[in-house]
């Protein structure tokens, strides 16, 4: 498939998530389920990472549903995954790389979201070795390493974790990625342990929408 098909695809999932209509973020997920059919390589790849971060806007009441979309989020990230690493190097473009980046890092926060942390910080420094300049993984990266931070015991890890937390989170701002963008926060308590103080929103690059994170560096 051409990149201007596969846009069009990534179009069609925006408009019936932006729907809020179950119906149709189903049916986007069984047209892209046949075309994966006839498909390799990079176009499996984003077709696989579309079905995936759709399932995330799905939402189930009863708990063993909910387990098996996360199981299939996690079935098509890997697939992702996978056909991405067979694509050769010479076609490695911009595209590659950014879809590359993506993938991990979604794949990254579904990790953490299941209590993966390690297995999520590895995915997200894949990601960084890819795409250096991937503004939304430094910063839940970051986020991450606070999280450790905070919770550390011993004054040497809380010092390396918050240290590691104020690289990813000021070069994530640093990038200066049109879509970090800042507004007011209710809560402001001060980490001045690491000068993050959570006033701001920071929302990375993604096809589909994801949870704001709350960012700011104290200069």
């Amino acid at each position: 498939m051409t990149n201007e098909q596969l846009d069009k695809i990534a179009m069609d999932f925006d408009e019936a998530i932006e729907s809020h209509d179950p119906s149709k973020i189903v049916n986007q997920i069984k047209s892209a389920k046949k075309k994966l059919r006839s498909c390799s390589g990079l176009s499996a790849a984003r077709l696989h990472y579309y079905i995936a971060t759709a399932y995330a806007e799905l939402d189930f009441r009863d708990t063993a549903v909910r387990i098996d979309k996360i199981q299939k989020q996690l079935r098509h990230y890997r697939e992702s995954l996978d056909a991405l690493s067979t694509v050769e190097e010479k076609d490695q473009s911009n595209v590659y790389i950014m879809t590359y980046a993506q993938v991990l890092t979604n794949y990254g926060n579904l990790l953490k979201k299941c209590g993966r942390f390690v297995a999520a910080i590895d995915s997200y420094q894949r990601a960084i070795q890819i795409c250096p300049l991937h503004a939304m993984t430094h910063g839940v990266l970051g986020l991450l390493y606070h999280s450790y931070g905070s919770v550390a015991v011993y004054h040497d890890d809380k010092a390396h974790f918050y240290k590691s937390a104020y690289d990813h989170l000021h070069a994530a701002l640093n990038l200066q990625d049109p879509n970090v963008y800042f507004c007011r926060w209710k809560h402001r308590p001060l980490l001045r342990t690491c000068g993050i103080l959570p006033m701001c929103c920071f929302n990375g690059f993604q096809l589909f929408p994801s949870p704001i994170l709350t960012v700011r560096l104290l200069e």
